[in-house]
């Protein structure tokens, strides 16, 4: 949603946001990555001592549903997610602009199910922030810091800091 509007002439001073909320059931192959949150199937009884292990007939990509153990009763697992997000053009061209971004994604049920905690993730929070310079014409430098952390079943806390920079050359 533009908040201080710009046209490709006349960037300078513009501001953007940006938002998006999600609920569902049996989406994570939304999202990256595929196997949002490490669900699988949890481990079948092995009474009879077989090698290997039986396991569960599998037809469908892991992070979307698991069985219960017990009764086997399938169930989707839950996403809800946002992010919220903002872009501002700098002055006096509008060529550089600066960037910043805050996602959440958290599941209510993935925990809930016979699945081994510390494999399985219920809760990821990311944010970031973004430097874009036009060095001249064609030639643009980005550079972005992310913070990203995971928290699992068991509640341990697994956090990821990168930096990455890159180079562009726009052909015109």
């Amino acid at each position: 949603m533009p908040i201080l509007p710009s046209s490709l002439e006349h960037k300078k001073n513009a501001l953007n946001l940006t938002a998006n909320y999600t609920y569902g059931r049996g989406i994570a192959d939304l999202y990256t990555p595929g196997t949002m949150g490490g669900a699988g199937f949890p481990p079948l009884t092995n009474s009879n001592g077989l090698s290997p292990a039986p396991t569960w007939p599998q037809d469908i990509d892991n992070g979307l549903v698991t069985y219960e153990q017990q009764n086997g009763v399938l169930h989707a697992i839950e996403w809800q997610t946002f992010m919220l997000g903002g872009q501002y053009y700098l002055p006096p061209s509008g060529r550089d602009w600066i960037a910043a971004n805050y996602g959440y994604a958290s599941s209510a049920n993935i925990a809930n199910y016979d699945l081994l905690r510390a494999q399985i993730v219920t809760t990821y929070t990311l944010w970031d922030a973004v430097v874009y310079v036009n060095v001249t014409g064609p030639v643009n430098v980005a550079g972005e810091f992310a913070h990203i952390t995971d928290t699992y079943g068991d509640g341990q806390l697994a956090k990821n800091d990168r930096f990455m920079l890159s180079g562009y050359y726009t052909f015109y």
